[in-house]
């Protein structure tokens, strides 16, 4: 049988820059808060500090701009982690439902993308369990792994994506006040979401 290949390594890697993804998360949150309040504010025609207005909203476009160069290195080191551990499940227990390349490239493959990498997810999980659990580890009997968060972890990572890629789109139609205060709660509704869809994306890892 072929050694297994250290994966603790990436683990923290990709929990590290998910950390670092909520931490932006929740100063854009913060900005995107203090906006509504302010422009909520114009629309019952009070006044608001010009200042205020322009703080947050440069907040918010670092802040995006710092979110996707941090998304993307997140994905990165997400991926290489998801496929070390799928390649690494092979080897213990000799085949697997997809092929070791399918944890990688299933995410950028349309349609496949959206059961693919749940599927292999899942099967991590059970086949690891199965594994273990058949060596009689007494410790890990105590604390077997379970399949509750993956279901939740899919499922915020579709709504998440669907809703970021509307929101943006409204965002750029909208015109009057009312329509624009719409959706920016909305927008950190959404930004809210990512953040739990994160801590769960660290919880599973």
């Amino acid at each position: 049988m072929e050694p297994l290949k250290p994966n603790e390594r990436r683990g923290k890697a990709a929990m590290t820059l998910i950390w670092i993804i909520m931490a932006i998360c929740t100063i854009m949150v913060a900005a995107s808060a203090i906006d509504v309040f302010l422009l909520i504010q114009y629309s019952h025609g009070l006044e608001i500090s010009e200042f205020a207005i322009n703080i947050s909203d440069s907040t918010l476009n670092i802040g995006g701009y710092f979110f996707i160069a941090a998304y993307i290195i997140s994905a990165i080191t997400f991926i290489l982690w998801f496929r070390r551990a799928y390649y690494n499940l092979h080897i213990l227990i000799g085949s697997t439902e997809y092929g070791n390349g399918w944890a990688a490239g299933s995410w950028f493959i349309p349609i496949a993308n959206l059961f693919i990498p749940y599927n292999i997810m899942k099967e991590l999980y059970e086949k690891t369990d199965q594994y273990l659990f058949v060596d009689d580890n007494e410790d890990y009997t105590e604390n077997r792994l379970t399949t509750k968060y993956i279901g939740r972890w899919w499922a915020l990572w579709i709504i998440s994506n669907i809703s970021f890629r509307i929101i943006n789109k409204v965002m750029e139609m909208v015109q009057t006040l009312d329509a624009i205060i719409i959706s920016r709660t909305i927008y950190t509704l959404s930004l809210l979401l990512f953040i739990i869809l994160a801590f769960i994306t660290i919880i599973v890892i």
